[in-house]
């Protein structure tokens, strides 16, 4: 049934509030009411649903799904307000000033379990089921889009397991840790007077009589916890039983699950070959497991003075900041006490935390220097496309981004192009003109590209590469500058300098190299670069290795 037909239904109908889809277990049953007979053996229609009318309606969602995201999109009338609080289970939106009749869907995305629409007293709360928990910024985006005169003011709510940003802009005003307490619209049952054969052992009795149906309990979410700091010394009371890490394969990483009780502690140690917990107030029989996982090879717990220390070991390196991020959650729920610590291991994890202010400006340059910067593709050429991703975006994008910390270091930048275009609509001549660029008094041309793979090795696909070209005997130079410079500054995994005939690097007359930022066709590198944190740690990776490079050369030139 298509969803404007489903909302049609349940107006004409009036049914009734599902219940929450983010409770974890059913809601206790409400005793059977017995009933008073009526006078008459006529049936008392129902109450309708009472809302106000003056409310205005708030449509049915729109909903799309590309590169393992979910898009849920509201159309919110002139006057609505709303509220959203990520929760372990969901996205609860509290709308304010609209009315609507009960309506849910299921099953809608492997990022979206189910989403309904619970009217209430004030508006409608509107829950979102993920199969994956949501922190304050990771799990969902949310954006906040003003009419335009052609579309009304809308609500778009993305979800995805690798999402990172939470709300942004005007939405970032409506993020909640607890959400509003809210009073769910009632309707009391039909009541059918008994038959002749079932005659009522309670006498006949006034309004009273009649039992209004269970309202439906609006979900509140725990309270976030922030872990504690490990004490040297052991915990009061005894120690408390773990029970082994839950362990699930994902697209593109692992994730392990421990369910820590309120008195536990722990700190984290991560070195390239495995990530250590350290679990105070807990205790655990020794135990070795190989998971059945692309990403982890072994966990291993041993017991310890006051606790336990659980090791992860991976399949691959990992590197300072990258291939492993954690969360800490809250209980699911109010009859849950056990916190959660939640570790994914992933190759293609890299930094994005944010870049200090030392780290985005960049020491003057010494002497006069000229730098041309190509942001790959362009127009007619898209690039890589995968994953919601569009090549030639992203690589403008991280363009800019280097222009800037450049010029204000005093640097003078060409640009290859600044707007989505290309140089020539046939393609060699296009990469010949962009060539033709890197041309004396110009120091330096760094091509800017997304690399992509097969869909068969799509998981073989991730991380930082630099290309060169023997066209300069300072080419190589320049690529391991680049190269170093941006996994140091991404924490990206590593793929080294390559050298390739690429016509952008052969037809230049500079030294000259090309940087693949990441990889489009791989579920957690693509979400990277969708991240501006790390395009912004990508584009100082690229500036200071131009500097370096420079620098060192100029230093060299007055020898």
């Amino acid at each position: 049934m298509k969803p404007w037909a489903l909302m049609s239904l349940l107006l004409v109908s009036g049914a009734l509030a599902q219940p929450s889809p983010f409770l974890n277990t059913p809601p206790p049953s409400p005793a059977t009411p017995v009933l008073t007979p009526l006078p008459s053996t006529t049936t008392v229609p129902a109450t309708p649903l009472q809302i106000a009318p003056q409310m205005p309606l708030l449509g049915v969602p729109r909903t799309s799904n590309a590169g393992g995201v979910t898009r849920f999109v509201l159309d919110l009338p002139p006057g609505a307000s709303y509220t959203l609080t990520p929760t372990f289970g969901g996205l609860r939106v509290d709308v304010t000033d609209v009315r609507t009749a009960p309506a849910s869907g299921r099953n809608v995305s492997a990022e979206l379990t189910a989403w309904s629409y619970q009217p209430t007293t004030t508006g409608v709360t509107v829950l979102l089921e993920t199969p994956f928990p949501l922190g304050l910024d990771s799990g969902w985006r949310a954006l906040d889009v003003p009419p335009d005169g052609v579309l009304p003011h809308r609500l778009a709510l993305d979800l995805g397991a690798l999402l990172q940003g939470g709300a942004t802009g005007e939405a970032a005003k409506a993020l909640r840790t607890t959400p509003p307490v809210t009073i769910p619209q009632q309707t009391p049952p039909t009541q059918t007077a008994p038959t002749p054969t079932e005659p009522s052992q309670t006498p006949p009795s006034s309004e009273s009589s009649r039992v209004p149906a269970t309202p439906v309990t609006p979900f509140v979410p725990a309270t976030p916890v922030t872990p504690s700091v490990p004490s040297p010394t052991l915990p009061s009371g005894a120690l408390l039983p773990l029970t082994p890490p839950r362990v699930g394969k994902n697209s593109g990483f692992t994730r392990i699950v421990l369910d820590l009780p309120p008195n536990a502690t722990y700190a984290l140690v991560q070195n390239s070959n495995s990530v250590r917990v350290d679990l105070r107030g807990v205790t655990a029989l020794a135990e070795v497991a190989q998971p059945d996982t692309p990403e982890l090879a072994q966990w291993q717990i041993e017991p310890t003075l006051g606790g336990i220390t659980l090791t992860l070991r991976p399949t691959f390196a990992l590197t300072s900041k990258g291939g492993m991020r954690q969360m800490f959650l809250p209980p699911v729920d109010a009859s849950s006490t056990l916190n959660r610590l939640v570790i994914d291991l992933s190759p293609a994890f890299s930094d994005t935390s944010p870049l200090s202010q030392a780290d985005t400006t960049l020491p003057s340059f010494p002497t006069p220097v000229k730098i041309v910067l190509d942001a790959g593709h362009g127009g007619v050429d898209p690039g890589a496309q995968q994953n919601t991703i569009v090549e030639k975006a992203v690589t403008l994008d991280v363009a800019q981004r280097v222009k800037a910390l450049l010029t204000a270091a005093g640097a003078t930048v060409v640009m290859t192009r600044d707007t989505d275009t290309q140089l020539s609509v046939d393609k060699n001549t296009d990469l010949d003109m962009r060539a033709s660029m890197a041309a004396p008094p110009v120091n330096v041309l760094v091509s800017i590209h997304v690399n992509s793979i097969a869909p068969e090795n799509t998981m073989k696909g991730y991380g930082v590469e630099t290309w060169w070209y023997p066209n300069n005997d300072l080419s190589p130079t320049l690529a391991s500058s680049l190269q170093s410079s941006m996994a140091r500054f991404t924490s990206a995994f590593s793929r080294g300098i390559k050298s390739k005939s690429l016509a952008v690097l052969r037809g230049a007359r500079v030294p000259a190299a090309l940087v693949e930022i990441g990889y489009a066709s791989h579920p957690v590198d693509s979400q990277n670069l969708l991240n501006p944190a790390y395009l912004e740690r990508v584009a100082a990776g690229v500036a200071w290795g131009i500097r370096d490079f420079t620098i060192a050369q100029a230093t060299k030139a007055k020898r």
